[in-house]
C-alpha cells in the first residue's frame, strides 16, 4: 500500500484564514476538463501550474475568489515544492480510480 500524501495547509496571516489544498475525484475531473495535462507541466508551466494550483482549492474551498487564489499563489514560499506536492495529491486521487484494494460488496468475474 502506498503512503498517503498529506494535503497542503496554507495559513494566510493577513486574515487568519487557513486553506487546505487537496483533490477529490470531482475536483481532479474539473482540473482535467479545464485543459490540464500532466505531460505539459514542463513545456507549458505558465498554463499548467496556475491550473493545478487553482483547482486544488475546489475540494475544500469552492467559493474562494480568484483574487484570493492569486494572492496566495504569489505569496506562498517554496512554490516548487508546493506544486510538486499538488502533483502527488492529484496522482493519488487519480490512482483511486483503479485501486486494487477497494473494499465493498461487489465482485466480478
Amino acid at each position: 500500500m502506498s503512503k498517503e500524501v498529506k494535503p497542503i495547509i496554507l495559513h494566510d496571516l493577513d486574515n487568519s484564514q487557513d486553506y487546505t489544498l487537496d483533490y477529490s475525484r470531482k475536483s481532479a475531473a474539473l482540473l482535467e476538463a479545464s485543459g490540464f495535462r500532466v505531460d505539459l507541466m514542463i513545456s507549458e508551466p505558465n498554463v499548467m501550474i496556475p491550473l493545478i494550483w487553482k483547482f486544488s482549492f475546489v475540494k475544500n474551498h469552492p467559493t474562494v475568489s480568484q483574487k484570493v487564489i492569486d494572492k496566495l499563489f504569489d505569496e506562498t514560499p517554496n512554490m516548487d515544492k508546493a506544486i510538486a506536492r499538488l502533483g502527488e495529491l492529484y496522482a493519488e486521487t487519480t490512482n483511486t480510480l483503479l485501486d486494487k484494494e477497494k473494499v465493498g460488496n461487489v465482485n466480478w468475474e
